[in-house]
């Protein structure tokens, strides 16, 4: 089942443009989430706060899973009316060869620590999984870096299972986004 949230609130952002910075806002305005039931329920909720909007995610994980679990982080930008990915990874998370995080999840995990257990790191266990007020500082890396457009932030957990040669999904989230000038400063 996919269930879409959406809003209007504004996030202020800074973008780095050429040579310096100039004052961005960042309007998110929906997020679609999909989960699979025999693995996961999940609860995605939009605040607004002094910060700007933030996300909170609750979730419940069914089963203990300890291998063959993959994370798919793509961003796409709109050009020429359409959705292009811009940056991207796929990522197996247990596997023994991949001890260390790719750079884009890596840029991602560190902000999810921050607010709450729902992360890029195995295993996951049986249990409660969340993030609380979950948003992106003006001055990351992230959010800086991208110069004004319509934006997609595609995240999806994908399981593997022992013997088996397809995979399933365990969560998708989709927050549709604009990151739009909005003059020399930030409120």
């Amino acid at each position: 089942m996919v269930n879409t949230l959406a809003w209007t609130r504004t996030l202020p952002v800074t973008v780095v443009v050429c040579f310096g910075m100039i004052s961005a806002r960042l309007l998110i305005t929906r997020v679609d989430y999909d989960t699979n039931p025999d693995y996961v329920t999940m609860r995605v909720r939009i605040n607004n706060e002094s910060v700007g909007s933030t996300v909170d995610i609750d979730g419940r994980l069914f089963v203990d899973l300890t291998q063959g679990i993959f994370a798919s982080i793509e961003v796409e930008t709109k050009v020429d009316g359409e959705f292009t990915t811009v940056a991207g990874t796929n990522k197996e998370l247990c596997g023994e060869a991949d001890t260390q995080l790719d750079p884009m999840v890596a840029i991602l995990n560190e902000e999810l620590l921050k607010f709450g257990n729902l992360t890029f790191i195995c295993p996951y266990y049986q249990g409660f999984y969340s993030l609380n007020r979950f948003y992106m500082p003006d001055d990351h890396i992230a959010v800086t870096m991208l110069p004004p457009g319509d934006y997609i932030l595609k995240m999806d957990l994908m399981h593997q299972p022992v013997n088996e040669t397809k995979k399933v999904l365990l969560f998708k989230l989709t927050f549709f986004s604009t990151l739009t000038p909005s003059g020399p400063s930030i409120e």
